[in-house]
This record gives structure tokens, C-alpha cells and sequence, in this order.
């Protein structure tokens, strides 16, 4: 087993429905695009996180998603997760930094590496910072300036 861990810099959302089949299913789809900043060599990665009513239930296997390119500079990660997971991610993500993307794949086929366990994962913070929004930050920041 290998392990990676990477700094998140940009993350992109997507939404989309799909209807398929006969007779039909609705699949409802969520996307979490994230980049990695290019290393000093031009080494950067895309992880793709998959959300989806397609993978919401038990798992035969023990993959949670794949690690392609590992040869190339842009290197690909894919990792499938039920819909109802989504807003976690996508909090840690709004709310936190820096993010890291953390994995760890099986290094048998060195076309296509399965990933074991990953996880989004936030540096080292204070105890009690609360969940203050950015908006109260700033009305209070105003508050300051106009008492002065």
C-alpha cells in the first residue's frame, strides 16, 4: 500500500440529473472537482469526487475510487460516494484551510491503482473558533470602524 497527501488550492460543484433506462430511473449527480497547485516539476492532480443515488447501498469490494496517471504530470484521482454525503465535503471545503486530500491506493497495477481509504482532512487549528461567518466578520469590522 502507498499513501499521498496534497494540498488542496481550487475545488469546482457541479449538479446534474440523469434520467436512464427502461423502465426509467432518475439518478441524481453532484461533483466535486478539486486541484492540486502544480509542483515545482509540473506535477499537479484533478481528484473527481463522485456523488451519487447510483452509490448510495453496500459495496461488494473493497475500492472506493482510483488513481490514474501516476506516470504522467496530471495525475487523475476518481472516488464514488453516496448522494447524501455531499454536504460534508462540500462544508469542509467552503469553510476550512488549508484542505488536504489524503489517500491510500493498492500499488499492484501500476496502469491503475485502486484507492483503499481517503479522506479531506484540515491543517492544524486553535480549540474554539466557533463557526462565525464571514458576513459577521465583516459587519463587525464595520462596527469597529465606524465607532472610531
Amino acid at each position: 500500500m502507498a499513501n499521498i497527501r496534497k494540498e488542496i488550492t481550487q475545488y469546482e460543484v457541479n449538479t446534474a440529473i440523469r434520467r436512464v433506462g427502461s423502465p426509467v430511473s432518475t439518478i441524481l449527480e453532484r461533483v466535486i472537482i478539486l486541484r492540486t497547485a502544480p509542483e515545482f516539476h509540473g506535477l499537479n492532480m484533478t481528484v473527481t469526487l463522485a456523488f451519487s443515488t447510483s452509490f448510495s447501498g453496500t459495496f461488494s469490494s473493497a475500492v472506493a475510487g482510483y488513481y490514474g496517471g501516476a506516470t504522467t504530470l496530471n495525475q487523475q484521482v476518481g472516488i464514488w460516494l453516496p448522494l447524501a454525503e455531499f454536504q460534508y465535503y462540500y462544508d469542509i471545503l467552503r469553510n476550512e484551510n488549508p484542505v488536504f486530500f489524503e489517500f491510500e491506493y493498492n500499488s499492484a497495477n501500476p496502469l491503475l491503482y485502486y484507492i483503499t481509504n481517503f479522506k479531506l482532512t484540515t491543517g492544524l487549528e486553535p480549540t474554539g473558533e466557533g463557526a462565525e461567518s464571514s458576513t459577521a466578520r465583516a459587519l463587525a469590522e464595520l462596527e469597529t470602524a465606524d465607532a472610531a
